[in-house]
């Protein structure tokens, strides 16, 4: 099951499947291995042997394929100026406090801002350095 999710799930990402086309090549897949199986054991019972060979349930959706086989990457997001792009981890100043020199000004980009959720406002970073787990991509 998991090398038939893994080739679809390669074929959308990587191939530019669809994902109709997706998951009507999993459903054909699913038909596949379901008529092979049936095959194998009416002629393993035409030798006398009677067995039942156990059914592989396929998903029917590329997005469920992708869940269950493969994890999702870690996302670190770490606050960062606008302006001069300096990284700040917790706690964040209001402003940005980078200089280039000793005697040079302070940056003094503002780092929040305010965002307007269902519970009313709220102070998020301004702007976001997003980057992936080295341990979660090997």
């Amino acid at each position: 099951m998991k090398l038939v999710c893994t080739l679809v799930v390669w074929l959308h990402i990587r191939a530019g499947m669809s994902r109709s086309v997706a998951n009507t090549t999993l459903k054909a897949l699913q038909l596949i291995i379901a008529t092979t199986l049936y095959l194998i054991e009416v002629a393993l019972c035409s030798s006398g042997i009677t067995i039942k060979l156990s059914g592989v349930k396929l998903p029917h959706d590329i997005h469920t394929a992708y869940r269950l086989n493969f994890r999702e990457p870690e996302i670190i997001q770490t606050a960062c100026c606008p302006s001069c792009f300096t990284l700040y981890s917790h706690p964040i100043s209001w402003k940005c406090t980078w200089k280039a020199s000793p005697r040079s000004k302070v940056c003094n980009t503002l780092l929040w801002k305010k965002k307007n959720i269902l519970k009313g406002p709220k102070w998020v970073p301004q702007c976001l350095y997003t980057t992936q787990s080295f341990d979660s991509w090997l």
